[in-house]
């Protein structure tokens, strides 16, 4: 794939709102950096404030790709989406594992990276955002707010291109909202230890007289996570919109997260 490739990417994201920066790439002796010893070749910033020059001004992407410049096309994750980078098999592993004790994850945009590992774009919580954190799982991390990833067209340091999974392509499809138990692993929560198959629980369907019930069991399930309060409201009223028919009313879903949550901390003696 040729540098206008690249170009014409990076300038397609940045009409979509997303936050591009140009990122140095391999050149088969190295990293273009020019630092021999560069030990993040073809994944590191070209742009003298790292990752903070990202950006969807579509005349500034323009002049980094302008001439021959070969850049690596880097994306932000500070506006609309987080990303879970799935490095390898170790990765790959570890997220089945993951998926087979709490539910399979809902489709959503996805990209091979050049070793075979996977970047899942999630939508970004509007009041609780994801932050960057390293190794969630073995082989996992994610690049939340303040990061970046490495998107298609870039070429690896493997001599492979990053490219975007057949039908998962932002151009496919959506990018999704992040089940919450995925939510609260990467926020640093402990994860639950039982054997309940909680991504079961949150799509099963609920009969209209157990709304309730259903709303308090599941902030039940949140909260002994270690998700915040705020955060856990926030995501059950989306849980709401999205599985209950009639949804259950705002009002009464922050209602019931505080009762439990103010009951949670009277049993662990707090305040």
């Amino acid at each position: 794939m040729s540098r206008p490739d690249v170009a014409k990417s990076a300038a397609w994201y940045a009409r979509r709102g997303w936050f591009v920066l140009p990122v140095h790439f391999p050149t088969g002796e190295g990293c273009s950096c020019g630092n021999p010893a560069c030990e993040r070749s073809g994944k590191h910033p070209a742009t003298h404030d790292g990752c903070n020059g990202a950006t969807p001004d579509a005349v500034k992407i323009a002049g980094w790709w302008r001439g021959e410049r070969q850049w690596n096309v880097g994306l932000g994750t500070t506006g609309t989406f987080w990303v879970l980078d799935v490095d390898g098999a170790a990765g790959k592993a570890s997220m089945a594992e993951a998926e087979r004790r709490h539910g399979q994850l809902p489709v959503t945009v996805t990209s091979r990276t050049g070793n075979d590992g996977l970047h899942l774009f999630w939508r970004m919580p509007a009041k609780v955002p994801v932050r960057c954190r390293v190794a969630v799982l073995v082989g996992v991390d994610v690049r939340g707010a303040g990061g970046f990833v490495i998107a298609p067209p870039s070429m690896h340091v493997s001599g492979e291109r990053y490219v975007w999974v057949h039908g998962r392509g932002p151009h496919e499809i959506a990018i999704a909202e992040a089940p919450p138990w995925l939510v609260a692993l990467v926020n640093g929560s402990r994860m639950p230890t039982a054997h309940t198959n909680w991504g079961e629980v949150f799509r099963a369907q609920v009969p209209h007289g157990e709304r309730n019930h259903a709303v308090a069991k599941r902030a039940g399930y949140l909260l002994a996570l270690g998700v915040d309060h705020g955060a856990a409201t926030e995501l059950l009223i989306g849980w709401s919109r999205d599985h209950l028919r009639p949804p259950l009313l705002v009002g009464e879903i922050r209602r019931t997260v505080m009762s439990i949550d103010r009951r949670e901390r009277r049993k662990a003696g707090g305040k």
